[in-house]
């Protein structure tokens, strides 16, 4: 009964970390990026963050990406100082002043984008080829405009701002914000995603892993650090806390994207890396004939439908074949060493039948017969 009991409070708590983190980094994006903010739209900035909802949504179900996009987002609203308590009175109606000061209809709509993913994930169980990346992206957008469309909606149903506005100032900057950056940003998580394996992390420790790794980060980090010493000029105009404050996000978006680099780098060259040195332990076992069935069936069951990847899958088949081969052979040669022991009994039995000795007893074996019957 403690078992069950410990397995269950384990299952609670992870249930509840997924989504903790998931409202963290969402809430701890949207603060950053509250220095970008889209010209000629209202109170709407370039927020790549709205990636981690809709990822979430997708990796982890319905519940988890609502929580992740709703939860958030206001606690990203509260950190930036757009939501302060207690709210500012507007039309004089309770409920009204709540909804439009906490920003309601856009905390609801944010949650819509996790939540609708994670329903449609049937849809693409599995993310192995450019198709199921395009299906997902293709879901995504539904998830944008339903819940960018749900918040304008509820927001003009408020009756505190003109429709065509909430259409113009917030709906179309909303949606084509968030669409540019799933685009870019939601194949990348699903790949990695999809292809996360942590016992593969003994490839960290091949050679030409560490090349390849080199290879990616350099290419990638210098243009990235060109642009952060570009960003990083504090407005002058501004107070020396607003200066600052903008200096340690520009600091710290770029210290993100570089780990962001540098973990997405690190699991391409993994992904290749570790199927390269899956290969070589593989022929190695199989040269000292200690290749096991299991690891034979692994090889032929390696998803995905790259050349590295089909390259596996033919080793394992090839690896099978040799196996049946060698078993075929070692059958064959307990049959020929039991017909040879076989033939070499037949022959010493004459050799010992023809001799002089041998008929002499055979002869006195027949007298004595005949003298019985006498």
């Amino acid at each position: 009964m403690a078992q069950n009991s410990q397995s269950g409070t384990f299952t609670i708590g992870k249930n509840l970390i997924i989504p903790v983190v998931g409202i963290l980094l969402y809430a701890s994006l949207n603060w950053l990026t509250t220095i970008f903010p889209l010209a000629a739209a209202g109170d709407v900035n370039i927020r790549p963050g709205v990636v981690v909802p809709i990822f979430f949504g997708f990796a982890f179900g319905p519940a988890i990406g609502f929580l992740t996009g709703m939860g958030g987002n206001i606690l990203g609203d509260l950190m930036s100082g757009v939501v302060s308590f207690p709210v500012a009175t507007l039309t004089g109606n309770a409920f009204v002043d709540f909804a439009m000061g906490t920003f309601l209809p856009w905390q609801i709509g944010n949650g819509l984008m996790g939540m609708i993913p994670g329903f449609a994930r049937r849809f693409v169980p599995q993310f192995n080829v450019v198709k199921d990346y395009l299906v997902a992206i293709a879901i995504a957008i539904i998830a944008i405009v339903i819940g960018m469309g749900t918040a304008s909606w509820l927001t003009v149903t408020l009756g505190v701002l003109d429709a065509s506005f909430v259409f113009s100032q917030y709906f179309i900057p909303a949606v084509w914000s968030n669409v540019y950056n799933i685009v870019f940003l939601l194949p990348v998580l699903l790949y990695n995603f999809q292809n996360f394996d942590i016992n593969a992390f003994k490839a960290f420790r091949s050679p030409f892993m560490r090349r390849l790794l080199f290879l990616l980060l350099s290419a990638t980090a210098l243009p990235i650090i060109l642009l952060g010493l570009f960003l990083v000029q504090p407005d002058m105009a501004g107070g020396s806390s607003e200066q600052g404050e903008i200096l340690f996000k520009l600091l710290f978006t770029i210290i993100l994207t570089m780990l962001f680099v540098v973990v997405n780098a690190s699991m391409i060259a993994q992904r290749l890396s570790g199927v390269i040195v899956n290969l070589s332990d593989a022929a190695q076992l199989m040269e000292a004939d200690r290749l096991s069935t299991d690891h034979i069936r692994d090889l032929k069951q390696t998803p995905g439908n790259d050349e590295i990847s089909h390259l596996c899958r033919i080793f394992g088949q090839m690896a099978q074949e040799t196996r049946l081969r060698q078993e075929n052979m070692k059958r064959q040669i307990r049959q020929l060493h039991i017909k040879i022991d076989k033939s070499k009994t037949a022959n010493e039995v004459a050799s010992i039948v023809e001799t002089d000795y041998f008929q002499q007893l055979e002869s006195k074996v027949e007298q004595l017969r005949i003298s019985v019957k006498a």
